[in-house]
């Protein structure tokens, strides 16, 4: 059964907070539970209670596919652009990864013994994370389907997961009450958050990695500092459970979602309501944005999916300087001015807003593009090389070739043939470990370590690996140094 999305004819200029709801479907036959955008905007998925994926094309308004896969409700779903993946997860305990172009399956884990309710990639895609109703959260490697390491530390089920922009941390909350801070690569638990005093649904990171926000059934928001267990806010202007929280790029406004079908929009920095308004006929059940494409999607208890234009959201301040200057073209229609002559001053205020407008994206990509060129150039200048002493070694494996090794305090095996591997015992004194180092976030990170041989100085690479590809800061590291 197809469901065609209803296109709603605006009329009027934007209100300043610049929130409208371009488009929404006809109910569906049950309650939508989570929601990707893909292609840049062009595309919605939607998980359902029906156990389905639905595939909206935005730009003709026709669910082009109906997807039936999973055996259970469809309760969480993620997507990547960097490679172009989907994964989907609920009830039947299993993810799948799709291909986002063709929707064809890629790769299907058993993943746990409970339903699935949140996932999340890894910013390069190559990892994702899940949280279960089994009280446990899990990295996946992507490339092989396996697990990287499982989390325990919630003491009752997970509901929400979340990357940090920077791929280095992952926040997480459950019934719990608590949300937790664990590192990306390690899996160690940095911190633990206490405040709400009911489940947290829904957890977020700032674009830069120094905040997170949780939102919780004690009908609560709360914002937090990631270098310390301290809270920055605490807003309660909810009736009923917050559904949905996060940060809006630049970190300056909280979008968030409650269960009366409200979205509440926060400025951070004054620590003030900016917008309040009913998007839905009860309860918002999940909400995704894509600031590329300038739209938000919800959806709600009603079983509607609705599209919202956010656009001026990215320009607010820079809009609301300018536009204070055309006041006189929004006034109320004159008693010796012709409905002619009102609405010529009113399409002109629309032609002078848009080219106001794109002043605004002009200024705010170039403000972008230094801001991000500034935060990689503070991350590389952290980059180095690093040497550690080989300080034991273990019993050699001849038939798989492994050679357990020590260094730095922490075991490793290494991959290395019989000859090198004699003569890296016999001169082990000056066998070494080289690495690189890097600091994100105040969190140290040791990747690409080899051993180098102490006769040979032939090099045997072991543990994470992490190529220029992956990581353009990298391959300006390695072109520093040539």
């Amino acid at each position: 059964m197809k469901y065609f999305l209803l296109l709603v004819l605006l009329h009027g200029f934007l209100s300043l907070n610049g929130q409208i709801i371009i488009k929404q479907t006809q109910p569906f036959p049950m309650e939508i539970q989570s929601l990707a955008i893909l292609d840049n905007g062009k595309k919605v998925l939607a998980g359902s209670y029906d156990m389905k994926l639905y595939l909206i094309d935005v730009a003709t308004g026709q669910i082009n596919k109906e997807i039936t896969d999973h055996k259970g409700f469809v309760l969480a779903i993620s997507f990547n652009k960097e490679q172009n993946i989907v994964a989907t997860a609920g009830s039947d305990q299993r993810i799948i990864i799709w291909d986002a172009a063709t929707m064809e399956k890629k790769m299907e884990i058993p993943a746990h013994t409970d339903r699935i309710n949140s996932l999340d990639f890894s910013p390069d895609g190559l990892k994702l994370a899940s949280a279960s109703d089994d009280k446990t959260i899990i990295v996946w490697d992507l490339m092989t389907g396996g697990e990287i390491f499982k989390l325990t530390d919630h003491s009752a089920p997970v509901t929400t997961i979340a990357f940090s922009n920077d791929g280095v941390l992952i926040a997480s909350g459950g019934w719990d009450k608590m949300l937790m801070l664990h590192s990306a690569t390690t899996g160690k638990l940095i911190g633990t958050y206490k405040g709400h005093r009911s489940t947290v649904n829904s957890a977020d990171f700032s674009s830069t990695g120094d905040m997170m926000v949780s939102g919780s059934d004690d009908n609560t928001i709360m914002v937090w500092k990631t270098d310390t267990i301290q809270t920055i806010a605490k807003f309660e202007y909810f009736s009923q459970p917050v559904t949905n929280v996060c940060f809006f790029p630049g970190d300056k406004y909280i979008f968030c979602t409650d269960g009366s079908g409200m979205l509440k929009v926060y400025n951070l920095e004054t620590k003030s309501m900016l917008e309040q308004k009913e998007i839905h006929n009860g309860s918002v059940k999940a909400m995704v944005m894509d600031t590329e494409s300038g739209i938000m999607v919800t959806s709600g208890a009603d079983k509607i999916v609705k599209i919202w234009n956010i656009n001026e959201y990215l320009y607010f301040d820079c809009l609301k300087d300018k536009l204070s200057k055309l006041s006189d073209l929004t006034k109320p229609k004159g008693e010796f001015e012709t409905s002619e002559q009102y609405d010529r001053r009113l399409r002109e205020y629309d032609r002078q807003k848009d080219v106001l407008t794109k002043e605004c994206v002009r200024e705010a990509d170039a403000k972008r593009k230094a801001d991000q060129e500034i935060m990689e150039n503070k991350i590389l200048s952290t980059y180095e090389y690093v040497f550690f002493p080989v300080q034991n070694v273990g019993t050699y494996n001849a038939d798989s070739q492994e050679y357990p090794i020590t260094y730095n305090g922490q075991g490793a095996i290494v991959k290395i043939g019989l000859d090198d591997a004699k003569s890296l015992k016999e001169n082990l004194a000056k066998a070494k470990v080289k690495a690189i180092k890097r600091i994100v976030n105040g969190n140290i990170e040791i990747f690409n370590t080899e051993l180098i041989h102490p006769v040979t100085g032939k090099s045997f690479p072991f543990g994470r690996q992490v190529t220029s590809t992956e990581d353009k800061l990298l391959m300006k590291f390695l072109q520093r140094g040539q």
